[in-house]
């Protein structure tokens, strides 16, 4: 199964650069002809918003979720608000453009040892 990081049922493990606290991004519901937004969860409660005149949060992979290398860009955040439950924030971020226009991927199928002999 392959899925797209704007696919609502993918979900990742990351944190912030310079910031090691893990958090949740997820693919969201994206309508056709805008550009597509992440979901953002479990946002540690003292991470804030950017002030107008300062550079977007950036969000990157973590190695937490045993899948992708630390450090991949995945995107920016774009607004925070308070869960419900008061010790976390969710909010949406944008993703990062580059990811947008790939054009190839590679699929590694790890090889079933049974099926080698």
């Amino acid at each position: 199964v392959v899925e797209l990081l704007t696919s609502p049922g993918f979900r990742v493990a990351a944190h912030l650069e310079n910031d090691l606290r893990p958090l949740q991004f997820q693919g969201g519901l994206n309508p056709p002809f805008q550009s597509p937004k992440a979901i953002l969860l479990n946002v540690p409660p003292d991470i804030r918003e950017r002030n107008s005149n300062e550079e977007p949060l950036r969000i990157v992979s973590s190695r937490l979720g045993g899948v992708f290398p630390d450090g991949l860009t995945l995107g920016y955040i774009d607004e925070l608000e308070r869960s419900q439950d008061g010790l976390f924030q969710s909010g949406i971020a944008s993703i990062d453009n580059r990811l947008l226009s790939l054009r190839e991927v590679a699929v590694l199928i790890p090889l079933n040892k049974e099926s080698s002999e």
